[in-house]
């Protein structure tokens, strides 16, 4: 199967080394960390909705500063391409922090942490009128359904944020209401959910980075063999 990705580098670093035939399809634009940014991404490749020049450094990770793409036009239309083509979609979503401005959605470490990319601070003007808040269940809801809208109700394989004890040795909330959302109305719509956190704790010196955030090589593999697992004994035949 044609398996399209949207969300961080815990998704795009998984290897694309399935046992069976599936493949990912798309290489990232940007890391987006929420379903407002999704489908802000699928919009925007839909040529449903434009995006000001200066802002896209603040929105696509491969855009602006240090990581900046000479084809990034390529990696448009090809990522138009990959969205018609697709079968399955992979999303992580990892955070409910919302950062909007007008009618648009910023990559939270773009723009709050835009010195650790090289890329300008944000303007007095982007500053003073951009809304940080938290999504509520009412509107992460209605982004969940208006996602799959966009995809055409094809098949999703959603998965959330790692949730480990912290150095603390507590749990952290907001990710166990956000996995417990996904995994909720996943099986409301009938599409699919994974949660690596308790494998990843059983052996956090093999799976997981000393910031309990970003995964190593093999939570990267696993990652893969979950998503195989589930279009394998899930999803085969099922797909239109």
């Amino acid at each position: 199967m044609k398996i399209y990705r949207l969300g961080s580098c815990r998704v795009f670093y998984i290897p694309n080394t399935f046992q069976a035939d599936h493949s990912f399809i798309n290489e990232a634009i940007g890391y987006s960390h929420t379903l407002k940014e999704h489908v802000q991404l699928i919009k925007f490749l839909k040529e449903e909705i434009t995006i000001p020049e200066e802002l896209l450094k603040y929105i696509f990770t491969f855009y602006g500063g240090d990581q900046r793409r000479e084809d990034i036009n390529q990696v448009y239309a090809s990522n138009r391409k990959a969205l018609r083509e697709a079968e399955v979609f992979v999303a992580e979503v990892s955070s409910l922090k919302i950062l909007q401005y007008q009618n648009l959605y910023f990559q939270i470490s773009r723009f709050d942490s835009h010195h650790l990319w090289n890329i300008p601070k944000p303007s007095d003007e982007l500053l003073d009128n951009t809304r940080h808040y938290k999504q509520d269940e009412a509107e992460f809801y209605h982004d969940f359904k208006e996602f799959l809208d966009l995809v055409d109700n094809r098949p999703v394989i959603f998965t959330g944020h790692i949730n480990i004890k912290t150095k603390e040795g507590t749990y952290i909330e907001s990710r166990r209401i956000l996995n417990g959302l996904l995994q909720r109305y996943s099986n409301r719509h009938g599409m699919h959910y994974y949660d690596l956190s308790d494998e990843i704790e059983s052996n956090l010196d093999k799976y997981i980075d000393d910031d309990l955030t970003h995964l190593r090589g093999p939570a990267w593999e696993l990652a893969g063999t979950y998503i195989e697992d589930i279009i394998e004994n899930q999803l085969t035949g099922s797909v239109r």
